[in-house]
């Protein structure tokens, strides 16, 4: 008996511990599984963010902007992208453009980088963007990625370089007949917004645009020249120094867009066009040996503004001749570099100038620094005008028109860049010529 319990117990300890072992082996090869699962799952995300960082980053168009303290960015496609996408843009990304390591697609934008629709403007040509989405301090330059996201889950990226090349300083020359420069004045911005506390208003116009108004607030020229200790008279001329000239220009012909094939190199960054690379100087007999002016009639008399609305932007003879016809309607200024300026079209914004706001200022003061502004003379010849644009000829013709002789008018400018063209922004200095 004794015996029979002893192997009974041998027996229910051998049952048991074969029981034990099985769970183990379960509970291993289940941890096994495990295991096996994770290292699955390991080597599935890895496949996937390799093929994530295989993806190549598709960018559409780059562009290279700068400000322009309009309020707004234009980007034009060279290529459209098609009513269909463009209707069906419902966001769109903003976003600072990441690093690219050899052509593979960042991180995707999230909806942190959603802007609202009203802030970018897109059509099948171009995208209009409020340069308020972008933070680019005086002499910085960033680039930002945007992407535009449809309905139907298309996307297209573009990379937008922009600049703001606001200057920090005005430089005024005095440049000697053999070319070296005589004379150097260097003011800080703040020295020339100390100074610049004058206010006025001017004029400007061309026959490609037509009318413009303009509100400033500067240091006039003659008040900047003596504070420079220069003597600006007869004989002399002067010409000013932009940011964005550029250093070589391909000439045109005077009135039209046929190059000449001459180069006009530019290291000292003159502002001009291309149809008066030789003739950029302003004199002292045109700028001040003149009486220049801001022009109200288009708002002042009802009929003229009629008539510079049906100009649109032809800035005709007829136009010229009404603008001229009251003394009262022409308010005499001075030449002006001006810190603080906004400018209207009359064929676009028939808003009167002299009820706008200082608010306006602000984009100019961030982003321009400064311009000049001169203001509209006299025509001294009326017998010789600029035409409107000749879609035929491709030109601005100049036309004889001995009717005219005596009659009283507006200038439209030596060409058809007029006087508009000619009063630069940008301006980081002047440099003024010694009589020949």
């Amino acid at each position: 008996m004794k015996k029979l319990l002893i192997a009974l117990l041998i027996l229910t300890m051998v049952l048991v511990g074969c029981a034990t072992n099985d769970n183990n082996t379960s509970s291993d090869a289940d941890s096994t599984n495990v295991e096996s699962t994770a290292d699955n799952s390991k080597e599935t995300q890895t496949n996937e963010t390799e093929t994530n960082e295989n993806v190549e980053y598709v960018v559409t168009q780059e562009f290279d902007r700068h400000l322009k303290g309009s309020g707004k960015i234009k980007l034009k496609f060279k290529e459209t992208i098609g009513d269909e996408f463009a209707e069906s843009v419902d966001k769109v990304y903003f976003r600072l453009a990441p690093d690219v390591k050899d052509g593979k697609a960042p991180t995707p934008p999230t909806d942190a980088d959603l802007i609202d629709l009203e802030k970018a403007i897109v059509s099948p040509v171009s995208l209009i963007l409020k340069s308020e989405l972008v933070d680019v301090k005086p002499n910085e330059k960033k680039a930002y990625e945007i992407t535009l996201h449809t309905s139907d889950d298309k996307s297209l990226v573009f990379i937008m370089n922009i600049a703001n090349i606001k200057p920090m300083d005005f430089t005024v020359r005095v440049i000697a007949k053999d070319g070296s420069v005589k004379s150097e004045k260097v003011f800080s911005y703040d020295e020339m917004k100390e100074m610049g506390t004058s206010e006025s208003y001017y004029s400007g116009g061309c026959v490609m645009h037509g009318l413009f108004s303009h509100k400033a607030k500067g240091v006039y020229l003659m008040d900047l020249f003596e504070k420079a200790g220069v003597e600006f008279k007869e004989g002399m001329s002067f010409a000013c120094r932009a940011v964005d000239a550029k250093t070589e220009i391909q000439a045109t012909e005077r009135n039209s867009s046929k190059k000449t094939g001459e180069t006009f190199n530019n290291p000292e960054r003159y502002w001009m066009k291309p149809r008066y690379t030789n003739d950029f100087k302003q004199t002292y007999e045109n700028i001040f040996g003149r009486d220049r002016y801001f022009i109200t009639a288009q708002w002042d008399d009802e009929e003229i503004g009629k008539i510079l609305a049906d100009d649109g932007n032809k800035f005709s003879f007829g136009a010229r001749e009404a603008l001229a016809k009251n003394d009262k309607y022409l308010v005499k200024v001075e030449p002006m570099i001006a810190l603080q300026e906004v400018g209207i079209q009359y064929n676009r914004d028939k808003d009167d100038i002299r009820e706008f706001d200082d608010s306006k200022y602000g984009l100019f003061e961030d982003e321009i620094g400064f311009r000049f502004l001169y203001g509209l003379a006299m025509d001294n010849d009326p017998v010789v005008n600029v035409t409107s644009y000749d879609k035929e000829k491709k030109e601005y013709p100049v036309v004889e028109t001995p009717e005219n002789a005596g009659k009283k008018a507006i200038e439209e400018g030596s060409d058809a860049c007029g006087t508009s063209a000619r009063m630069a922004k940008y301006v980081f200095g002047i440099d003024v010529f010694e009589a020949e």
